[in-house]
């Protein structure tokens, strides 16, 4: 099943680093795009172990939650020709990004393929109340292209806003790859 790019969702240092290495050996020499924030300096030791070209990474510390891993990086993907996405993450996280794939994806004309690593949460299933608030969320952002949660989201995951602005200064070595859009994004 070939692909055009591996799409790491991100969360947490475990989950990264696993569906990296999933990714590296499943699809070698593929674009590798991440959407954090929780990317440390384990997932790029990773890189730079495996000798993954530092042009096929992009680090992206834009999202603060699944839907907005999508609403960020599916548009990039339509403007970089990808027609066909891998989107990585653990089998526990698997079910809401699928459910937000199927809705944002398609109008970015990306297919998509789903692979699910095991992590260490696995034997736990995700609240399906999360799944339809998120897949609630997705229908109103294809309607209204913007997340009507946002404030709200970035309110109560302020936490993760703040982080990003930790990201890009601790690997800003690693240059225009540590992406982060302005607000007016």
């Amino acid at each position: 099943m070939p692909v055009d790019l591996c799409f790491i969702l991100g969360g947490s240092k475990r989950r990264e680093v696993a569906a990296l290495k999933t990714c590296l050996k499943k699809f070698p020499g593929v674009p590798i795009w991440i959407s954090g924030p929780e990317l440390t300096e384990d997932c790029l030791q990773v890189c730079e172990e495996e000798g993954v070209n530092p042009e096929l990474l992009r680090i992206d510390y834009r999202a603060v939650d699944t839907l907005s891993n999508f609403t960020t990086m599916a548009p990039e993907m339509y403007k970089g020709g990808f027609k066909k996405v891998a989107i990585i993450t653990s089998r526990y996280h698997m079910k809401r990004a699928r459910t937000i794939a199927s809705i944002i994806m398609p109008e970015f004309k990306v297919r998509y393929v789903p692979i699910a690593i095991m992590y260490k949460a696995d034997s736990e299933k995700e609240n399906l109340v999360k799944v339809w608030r998120d897949q609630i969320r997705s229908y109103l952002w294809v309607y209204f292209r913007y997340d009507v949660t946002k404030s709200l989201l970035e309110w109560y995951h302020k936490d993760r806003v703040d982080m990003v602005t930790d990201k890009i200064e601790r690997f800003s070595h690693y240059g225009n790859r540590a992406h982060v859009a302005n607000a007016d994004d």
